[in-house]
């Protein structure tokens, strides 16, 4: 889990959030949000701090769409990035299979290898 965090962290949220909703199914991660206050920006600002937000992935499109008519609303930022039991699962796996694979890659090549020796 620390690994996917720190992966997702060096990223912009927005690529972040892409490469989760695209690449690991939503059953094995959850989004938590904070709250961002834009009450102190000026009425005019709003809507086009609302945008700006949701270009650069800081907010939810969905959230924001119901949200812009209300000046003042609170919306909400990308806080954290966790894993469900099932992505924690997948996670250990994935680890598992990256430290075994060089290992059968190197004993399937000295099989191979003493294979032709003995067969020359």
């Amino acid at each position: 889990m620390a690994y996917l965090k720190l992966l997702l962290s060096k990223w912009p949220q927005k690529e972040a959030l892409e490469f989760a909703s695209t690449y690991i199914p939503k059953k094995y991660f959850i989004l938590t949000f904070k709250e961002v206050d834009l009450t102190d920006h000026e009425p005019g600002n709003f809507i086009r701090q609302i945008h700006s937000l949701v270009e650069e992935g800081y907010i939810r499109w969905d959230y924001a769409m119901n949200k812009t008519d209300e000046a003042g609303e609170k919306l909400y930022q990308i806080k954290d990035i966790a894993l469900t039991i099932e992505g924690e699962k997948l996670l250990r796996t994935l680890s598992w299979l990256s430290t075994a694979t060089p290992i059968l890659i190197g004993v399937i090549s000295g099989l191979l290898i003493a294979y032709i020796a003995v067969k020359i």
